[in-house]
């Protein structure tokens, strides 16, 4: 038996067995399996075919979902390249902010390695805005999400002009330490706007009981 393609398929069968005089006792289970969710769910349509609004609403949800993944993707290998401009000490490899010398935006041959490392960067950043930025369009267009998407591009967007205050202070310990939090609450908020894009409309169940929520909470 086939059921909503969106919540899972119910299964049914009939179990028998042999009891010690040789005569079959039968009963009727049901086993629900969920569906594993792959991309944006859409209204079944039974009888119909899908009209041209509901064909672009869930093309719209599909977009936003691999827009949404490659915002992540791109916020987490902000913070790797981020974290490589630590380790080699090429936090000023650009001396200055939003340009990368006095006279120009990008390095130069003379800046060497650390140079090229804390520009690749700052390119990098700007291409997660970017991204930021066709998330947030294309959570308007399928009106989903809208302020998780609008959360999402403001992060980013204070994370870049958090690093241009860590660099024109000079790499001030403090301005670090926030930088690098606020890369890590960007990171949680656009996997949560992933997972949620993904997910079907209607009233959400938490998937762990409440106080393993509040001692994670606690915890973190």
């Amino acid at each position: 038996q086939l059921g909503d393609p969106v919540t899972g398929t119910a299964i049914s069968a009939r179990l028998g067995r042999r009891d010690q005089h040789r005569v079959f006792h039968y009963t009727s289970v049901t086993y629900f399996v969920r569906a594993p969710q792959t991309d944006p769910p859409v209204r079944a349509l039974t009888g119909a075919r899908a009209s041209a609004g509901e064909r672009r609403h869930y093309s719209s949800c599909v977009l936003l979902r691999r827009l949404a993944l490659l915002s992540l993707v791109a916020n987490v290998a902000i913070v790797v390249t981020g974290g490589a401009v630590r380790l080699t000490g090429s936090g000023l490899g650009c001396p200055t902010w939003p340009m990368c010398t006095d006279t120009a935006y990008t390095t130069t041959p003379e800046m060497g390695l650390h140079g090229l490392i804390e520009f690749g960067n700052r390119m990098l950043g700007g291409l997660g805005g970017l991204i930021a930025i066709a998330v947030f369009v294309a959570a308007l267009r399928s009106r989903r999400l809208v302020r998780l998407a609008a959360l999402v591009l403001g992060g980013v967007l204070a994370q870049g002009l958090l690093g241009g205050v860590t660099v024109l202070t000079g790499l001030n310990p403090w301005t670090v330490a926030a930088h690098f939090l606020l890369s890590m609450a960007v990171i949680a908020a656009a996997h949560r706007l992933w997972l949620r894009a993904g997910a079907a409309d209607g009233p959400r169940l938490p998937a762990v009981p409440g106080p393993v929520r509040s001692l994670v909470a606690v915890l973190t």
